[in-house]
């Protein structure tokens, strides 16, 4: 049954990440978040051409905003598999609250056809923190984890390359729109002004050799990962990527990208076991005297 309402957060606009979006690609966020063929996983086809029309915008304006969005990681686009994902709707919009429509989205799993897609969706199930006494939810999400690691890459890195051609943002000679102004005449009033350029997109690269560790990175890792070994999971880092070929081994960001691996190896780590305590100086000599009983009755029996 299609979606009737969508749910969106008051706080999208203390959002300091939303908030320094274009208006236009805000619009195109919020569209999306209220289409009615979403799934509650947050994934819906790709149909660039039919959102530019419920917008108003021409298409090259619309393929701007989803290369926005993608690149500031609020949407996840995936051109080959014609999919969409919305990346933080399955925490959002109380689905991981209502058992039986988290049985539906672990159903619609089985529809992904994007690898990039399933590592995301990956990393937003081990985001999901559930209630003390929730253990039909927790099984659940357990099953959607042990699903989307066979689906999606070998180690999750939830923040892949942006999607590629014919997604990126480009200007081309002999264009009917010479001016720059990705919207046209219909730009006035959303803050897009002729003056505006489009801008050039950045050039991923594959990761660099050696791979830089700054001491911002070393400071970010002991606040936020303190239990992570810092070396072992770089090294695992560089080797991934290293062997990783095509357009998948490169990045726009590498240090926001190593960031993201060391947050999952945070995730994966088991819980810290509770600490075992000391015995106390009488419960020690205690212990001595059966220990040296227990000798004296072995000597004894051997004697006999």
């Amino acid at each position: 049954m299609p979606r009737t309402r969508a749910m969106i957060l008051t706080t999208i606009w203390r959002d300091p990440e939303f908030g320094a979006l274009r208006p236009a690609a805000k619009l195109v966020y919020l569209m999306l978040l209220s289409q009615p063929d979403v799934n509650h996983l947050g994934v819906l086809p790709l149909v660039p051409g039919r959102w530019a029309r419920l917008v108003g915008y021409p298409p090259e304006a619309m393929t701007e905003c989803l290369t926005e969005l993608d690149q500031a990681r609020f949407l996840v686009v995936d051109a080959d598999a014609q999919q969409v994902l919305i990346r933080t709707l399955l925490r959002n919009d109380g689905i991981v609250r209502q058992p039986n429509v988290l049985r539906a989205a672990l159903a619609a799993v089985s529809t992904l056809a994007s690898r990039r897609i399933a590592t995301a969706l990956l990393d937003e199930v081990v985001r999901v923190r559930v209630e003390e006494g929730s253990d039909k939810i927790q099984h659940t999400l357990d099953e959607m984890k042990a699903l989307l690691e066979t689906l999606g890459e070998p180690f999750p890195e939830p923040f892949a390359e942006p999607f590629p051609e014919p997604f990126a943002m480009t200007t081309k000679k002999g264009s009917k729109n010479p001016s720059g102004n990705p919207l046209g005449d219909r730009g006035k009033g959303l803050e897009v002004t002729e003056e505006v350029a489009v801008p050039a997109r950045a050039r991923a690269t594959r990761v660099p050799d050696p791979f830089p560790i700054t001491p911002e990175m070393v400071a970010w890792a002991l606040e936020h990962c303190p239990r992570v070994n810092g070396r072992t999971e770089t090294a695992k880092f560089v080797d991934y990527w290293r062997g990783k070929s095509g357009a998948g081994g490169t990045k726009l960001d590498w240090p926001a990208t190593w960031r993201n691996w060391m947050r999952t190896a945070n995730e994966r780590l088991p819980d810290r076991p509770s600490p075992v305590q000391p015995l106390s100086t009488g419960e020690q000599r205690a212990a001595a005297a059966i220990e040296a009983g227990r000798r004296l009755e072995q000597r004894m029996r051997g004697e006999q």
